[in-house]
């Protein structure tokens, strides 16, 4: 089950790339609805997201894929593999790679700062 949802969940962030150029036609109807239910929390926390899935949108899908399931849902790196369908090695190739460009990435937003300076990695 872990697996079908790792590649639908890869399928759909494929797919998302492929129509990101719809979205500037497009009202931000979207963005606000998504708004509405972060609005709990403190606008501080608002921020870090936003720079959160900023930063996750610059990431191949299997980049994103991997990150989330590593960092976000803490699954083990056999785990994610197995989820992938992919071997451990490529799986370190692409959390390492994923790492790099997420942390390069997230030093551009200044509420992910304090939160890159306590991460151990």
């Amino acid at each position: 089950m872990c697996s079908i949802a790792a590649t639908t969940a890869r399928n759909v962030l494929r797919t998302r790339i492929r129509r990101r150029w719809i979205r500037s036609f497009s009202d931000s109807a979207e963005e606000q609805r998504c708004e509405r239910a972060a609005s709990c929390l403190d606008p501080v926390a608002r921020r870090a997201l936003r720079g959160v899935y900023a930063t996750l949108s610059v990431l191949s899908d299997n980049e994103q894929a991997v990150f989330a399931l590593r960092h976000i849902d803490g699954m083990a790196l056999r785990e994610v593999a197995s989820a992938c369908q992919v071997s451990v090695a490529t799986i370190k190739r692409w959390l390492d790679r994923a790492e790099r460009r997420f942390h390069a990435n997230a030093r551009r937003h200044p509420e992910l700062t304090q939160w890159l300076e306590s991460s151990a990695r």
